[in-house]
């Protein structure tokens, strides 16, 4: 009945930007494919109006920087487009879905929702849609037999802070065990800074030897001495065993090699 097509980057230039859509959303913008996309959060933004059409609706969030939330407003009101900005919702805690950005996410769903079936879905329905949903390897939880895995592919520094917000509030009084890998071409020392604001080692996994970030592509090694660990991919089982709260995060391809291991891990 419906087609949600993501951009595969950016926007205006994707080929996914030939379709005309019946409502257009625009998450967050962060920081992410700068070499592409532009160094800026107003470049990016550029690149991401791209997707905006004549007469077509457009639906984003309250929580968009200045900048960006200035640029989608202005080139709505220019083009007479009405724009929704869906304010954050609170997830019960039965939900699947849990995280503060998954708080953004389900309002900007409610909202597109509303504009493409005013007033003709059950509160109900749409209640147990919600419930149900599920977002694999973004504030993922498993249980094991120590206690908590949580798997994220937060792979840049906003995505990164958002996931730390997280974890301060579903555990403000514990701390998780972080093992991380990350592809080479992304922002590694912002998120590596990122992850020792909040705990005092991390764990780097070179999951993907090549093309993910090794202990030698740390810039001043010296300085993250005792900070930042290696560790194998394989390992990772009996490692995340050991612990009552392991993080994997970094990247969606390291997780992709992850998750065969997490069926040994699993209660």
């Amino acid at each position: 009945d419906v087609v949600l097509l993501e951009t595969g980057m950016g926007g205006l230039m994707d080929c996914t930007n030939v379709i005309v859509p019946e409502v257009s959303i625009i998450t967050r913008i962060g920081l992410d494919h700068q070499d592409v996309l532009g160094d800026t959060i107003t470049q990016i933004t550029a690149e991401k109006i791209g997707i905006i059409k004549d007469e077509v609706p457009v639906v984003t969030t309250t929580m968009q920087p200045e900048e960006a939330r200035n640029i989608i407003s202005q080139t709505c009101s220019a083009m007479e487009i009405n724009l929704y900005e869906a304010k954050p919702a609170i997830l019960p805690e039965n939900y699947i879905l849990q995280g503060t950005f998954q708080e953004e996410n389900l309002a900007i769903a409610r909202q597109a929702l509303d504009v493409l079936y005013p007033g003709r879905l059950s509160h109900k329905k749409s209640a147990d849609g919600y419930k149900k949903a599920t977002h694999p390897g973004r504030f993922e939880r498993f249980k094991t037999t120590v206690g908590t895995l949580i798997t994220d592919s937060a792979h840049n520094p906003s995505a990164m802070v958002e996931l730390i917000e997280s974890l301060k509030k579903y555990y403000p009084n514990k701390k998780p065990v972080i093992y991380v890998g990350i592809l080479a071409r992304k922002d590694y020392m912002g998120m590596f800074e990122c992850l020792l604001d909040y705990v005092e080692k991390i764990y780097l996994c070179d999951f993907l030897p090549g093309q993910s970030v090794s202990m030698s592509d740390i810039e001043g090694i010296d300085r993250y001495r005792g900070l930042i660990l290696p560790v194998q991919l394989s390992d990772l089982g009996a490692e995340c065993r050991k612990h009552e709260l392991t993080l994997i995060t970094g990247s969606m391809y390291f997780l992709s090699d992850f998750y065969p291991l997490i069926k040994a891990i699993k209660k």
